[in-house]
């Protein structure tokens, strides 16, 4: 093989060094992206914190007006289907799980979300006082890392 084909196919130093160029650039590129996706995830998960805590604070008014060690001492005026005391109680411990589930799952997001990118659906609905139902759903996908 002659030197000049030699030097065709390794490439000329200047283009070597285009090349070099082009793929500091895509680095550069990939990272600045990289960086974006973590600081939209951060700022996600702290308007996700945000919610919880405005939404916490409006389910948990109405239940320390219910006098919850009242609930703790007293579970048969709580299960009694008739009272108006009872359905309050009954509501009362409705929020309490909504609320701690919720919380629950937002720490859960914070261990996990560097691996697993999770959102999720609540929904929380009173049946006429006597029961209620916690709906959750989850979509994830690996990250790629």
């Amino acid at each position: 093989m002659t030197t000049w084909a030699r030097m065709v196919m390794k490439g000329s130093k200047g283009a070597r060094r285009e090349a070099r160029l082009e793929n500091t650039k895509e680095q550069r590129e990939k990272r600045r992206s990289a960086e974006e996706k973590r600081a939209a995830r951060a700022a996600a998960l702290r308007e996700r914190k945000k919610i919880y805590t405005e939404a916490r604070a409006a389910l948990l008014q109405p239940v320390h007006q219910l006098k919850l060690d009242t609930i703790v001492e007293h579970p048969e005026e709580a299960l009694s289907t008739d009272s108006k005391k009872g359905q309050a109680y009954r509501q009362a411990y409705a929020i309490l799980f909504f609320v701690s589930l919720e919380y629950f799952l937002l720490r859960i997001f914070e261990v996990i979300e560097t691996r697993l990118l999770t959102s999720c659906r609540i929904s929380f609905q009173n049946k006429g006082g006597i029961c209620f139902f916690v709906s959750v759903e989850f979509w994830g996908r690996n990250a790629t890392k």
